[in-house]
Parts: C-alpha cells; sequence; structure tokens
C-alpha cells in the first residue's frame, strides 16, 4: 500500500474544511432570513387589530348619539291643547226692538221686549189677518211660544205651538230669536200639521216704552 506525500494530505484537509465551511455558511443565510418574516406579520396582525377598535368606537359614539336625538325630538313635538271658546250667553238686560228678517206669507212683524226673563209678545199683520205671537221664557236665552188665529170668510183656523231660542250675533247686542215647532191648521174639512220655522232679531234700543231700569 502506497503512503500519501503529506501535501496531499494538506490539501485534502483544506478541500473538507471548505466543504464544511460552505454548508455552514449556507444554512446561517437561511436561518437569518426568518426573524425579517416574522415582524411583518406581527405589524399586519396590529393593524387589522387597530381597524376593528375604530369600528367598536364608531358604533359606541352612534349609540350615544342616537339616544340624545331621540330625547329632543319627544319634547319638541309635545303641543299644547287650545281650550275651547264657549258661545257667548245673550245678557237679559233690555230692553229691545223686533225687527223682520223673513217673510213667510206677506206678514209683517213688530214689538218691544222690555226683559228676556218675562213674557212678551210679537204683533203680526198679514192682508186678511192679525194675530200676536206670545213668548214665555223658560231662561234668558229659551222658552215657548204659541199663536192662534182663524179666517172666517175662509173658513181657516191656526193653532200653532213651539220652543224658541235666543243667540247674540252682533258685537252690538243684537239677539236672533229662533222658532220651531207646529201649526196644526184646519181649512175646509182638511186638517194637518205644519213645521214652523221663524226668526227675527231682537236690537237694543232706548227709544221703548218700557219702564226705566236703575
Amino acid at each position: 500500500m502506497k503512503t500519501l506525500h503529506p501535501m496531499w494530505r494538506a490539501g485534502a484537509l483544506i478541500l473538507i474544511l471548505l466543504t464544511l465551511i460552505s454548508c455552514a455558511v449556507t444554512n446561517s443565510g437561511q436561518q437569518a432570513s426568518l426573524p425579517s418574516a416574522t415582524p411583518n406579520v406581527g405589524i399586519a396582525g396590529g393593524g387589522l387589530g387597530g381597524v376593528g377598535g375604530s369600528g367598536k368606537g364608531a358604533g359606541s359614539g352612534g349609540n350615544n348619539g342616537g339616544a340624545g336625538t331621540g330625547g329632543g325630538n319627544t319634547i319638541s313635538t309635545q303641543a299644547p291643547t287650545p281650550n275651547p271658546t264657549p258661545d257667548p250667553t245673550p245678557s237679559n238686560q233690555g230692553p229691545f226692538v223686533v225687527k223682520q228678517i223673513m217673510s213667510l206669507g206677506h206678514e209683517s212683524i213688530s214689538g218691544e221686549v222690555c226683559s228676556l226673563t218675562a213674557a212678551f209678545t210679537v204683533f203680526a199683520v198679514a192682508p186678511e189677518v192679525s194675530w200676536n205671537f206670545t213668548f214665555v221664557p223658560g231662561g234668558p236665552n229659551q222658552g215657548k211660544w204659541t199663536y192662534a188665529y182663524s179666517i172666517t170668510s175662509a173658513g181657516e183656523t191656526h193653532n200653532a205651538n213651539g220652543s224658541y231660542t235666543i243667540s247674540q250675533v252682533n258685537a252690538d247686542g243684537t239677539l236672533l230669536l229662533t222658532m220651531t215647532g207646529s201649526d196644526s191648521v184646519a181649512f175646509k174639512g182638511f186638517s194637518g200639521k205644519f213645521p214652523v220655522n221663524y226668526s227675527f232679531n231682537l236690537v237694543p234700543s232706548g227709544n221703548t216704552s218700557c219702564p226705566a231700569t236703575h
């Protein structure tokens, strides 16, 4: 067996050492790249966490704002309920004069009313007959009325009754008296009831035959 020359031995050792160093360098280069990847993953995760935190903050703010707005709207939409305005009650102070405002059969009416709480009469005159309306108050603004008359030449009779109301129609104290009821009419063998709807005004006046009041 041949023995290697010392120089060949030295060369072989050098080759072995170079091979080991090369492997060591390669392995160390691969391991050195790992730390650089780990911070990148951590940064990306931190960024997503920040976005999620912002979302939670915005949601809480929205809820608080909504509750405040709702409370304000509930208060601002409350509206006061208006009180009803009562109808004016006519005064029972007089005297008044009768003023005609309608006609049913070419009649004319006139009269004086000294007080709305005492009985009073209104006179009616038509081409063939005249009669009186008699009013009996049941209070300062309502009561009962009656009238009766006959036309002998025609064989005609009337007997009527009903109720009346009084309301104020003008700031100067002018009143409206409204009559409703029925008239029982007999005429040449016929008899029946006809509705009565009639109105006239009562106008305050200082020129009447009523007794002076103090």
